[in-house]
């Protein structure tokens, strides 16, 4: 299955910081994922292929700043881990990207839940 990213995550995803993604639709667990940038230009490119080790529901409150997982509400360290994890250098860089009430999926590929 090909995810796609925009360009801005390609750095994220090839060092190893971004941990896991945010999506619309859950992926089944064991699923192989390649991780694509620019997917509609020339320059497209698989950065990462790996498999999908767990799933989590994720709830995001842009104007309360609150996420619940698995609907339980994180505290704002774990808000942050979120974050960090998902690829964005900052929260607020998080805020700006997640400006709207959001409900979805966190895509693991890695041991780290929340």
């Amino acid at each position: 299955m090909n995810i796609n990213y925009k360009k801005e995550m390609e750095r994220a995803l090839a060092n190893g910081v971004k941990l896991h993604t945010i999506r619309q639709k859950p992926i089944a667990v064991g699923t192989m994922m390649n991780h694509i940038v620019y997917p509609y230009h020339k320059e497209r490119r698989c950065v990462l292929s790996n498999f999908c080790t767990a799933t989590q529901m994720i709830t995001i409150e842009p104007s309360s700043r609150t996420i619940k997982v698995d609907g339980r509400e994180l505290s704002k360290v774990d808000i942050e881990r979120v974050s960090i994890n998902d690829g964005f250098e900052t929260m607020d860089d998080f805020w700006t990207f997640f400006n709207e009430p959001y409900q979805g999926m966190i895509i693991h590929w890695t041991d780290t839940k929340y």
